[in-house]
């Protein structure tokens, strides 16, 4: 590059003006892979980015103004009028535009998330679990099939993301101590799962007939090569289709397995080490939920106000 060259790129970083949102977002992009952020994460940013580049009809990284992000939300609730969607979208467009006050020395955006109300996700329920557990015949069943059940024990007993399912490799699992260790997490940290010496005698028998290397993925497809996350979902909604259940969602069972933990007295600092979450937050959030289930419960189950409606209440003489 030319002293020319220089001095328009120089001139381009200095002032803002002259950045297009879609050059600055590629920075950002740049930015992301350097941190070493999972494509997934990348992806993400490139969709809600492409919403909101697309409704601001290309501007210049200037022209962002907090009357812009403003009007944005108000669009965001007229188009969706969900309020996750529209806080998941938000956080994204937070995350670029903080990057851009740092690098372009822009306006610094306020962006606040719409209160929402938290809900009870629908879990799995015990019926449906004895379903989805119920073995196949393994002289009988296809390999798929006998895959998809030990996959399913799996995210049951440990409530382990599918990414981090389908990256574990046979070297990883110590039957005897009874411990997987995921080397592949959201937050990217090595992470020890205990394994409950049931599903230990399910893997056992697993490997004897799956076979295969330490350095082989414990769950593989029919010619023993990698099943990645999408296959795997895939596979499992499938599976679940095929004995009659409808909820198909890889995820629910961590959400089912939390739900369970917290109802049984489990507390959130020792859900935040089972389910690996980085800070308490999240496990908090789950608890939280989770006890409000527990009053429905108790108000549904309640002993007084079942013997008040069966008119056994002890009257004073």
């Amino acid at each position: 590059m030319g002293i020319k060259g220089k001095r328009i790129a120089l001139q381009r970083f200095n002032n803002p003006e002259q950045v297009k949102l879609s050059t600055a977002f590629e920075d950002f992009l740049q930015s992301c892979k350097l941190k070493n952020l999972a494509p997934a994460t990348i992806k993400s940013y490139k969709n809600h980015w492409k919403k909101f580049e697309y409704w601001a009809d290309y501007l210049y990284v200037n022209d962002i103004s907090q009357q812009l992000i403003n009007d944005y939300i108000l669009y965001l609730n007229d188009y969706t009028n969900v309020t996750e969607s529209i806080n998941s979208n938000l956080r994204h467009i937070r995350a670029i535009l903080n990057y851009f006050s740092d690098k372009y020395n822009t306006s610094s955006i306020t962006i606040k998330l719409l209160k929402s109300q938290e809900s009870i996700k629908e879990c799995y329920t015990e019926e449906e679990l004895q379903v989805l557990l119920k073995k196949p015949n393994i002289k009988k069943c296809k390999f798929p099939e006998y895959r998809n059940w030990v996959m399913t024990c799996f995210l049951i007993a440990t409530g382990v993301r599918i990414g981090s399912l389908v990256n574990i490799q046979i070297k990883d699992i110590d039957l005897q101590a009874g411990t997987v260790i995921l080397a592949h997490t959201k937050n990217k940290r090595a992470q020890a799962v205990y394994i409950p010496a049931s599903l230990c005698n399910i893997i056992k028998e697993y490997l004897r007939l799956r076979q295969g290397k330490a350095e082989n993925y414990l769950f593989c497809n029919e010619v023993g090569n990698f099943l990645n996350s999408r296959s795997a979902s895939h596979a499992l909604a499938k599976y679940n289709k095929s004995r009659g259940i409808n909820k198909t969602s890889c995820h629910l069972y961590r959400h089912t397995m939390a739900k369970n933990y917290i109802l049984n007295g489990g507390n959130a600092f020792m859900l935040q080490k089972m389910l690996g979450h980085s800070t308490i937050t999240v496990s908090q959030k789950y608890a939280n939920i989770y006890d409000k289930d527990m009053q429905q419960d108790m108000i549904k189950f309640n002993l007084f106000d079942r013997l008040q409606q069966d008119g056994k209440t002890i009257k004073m003489k």
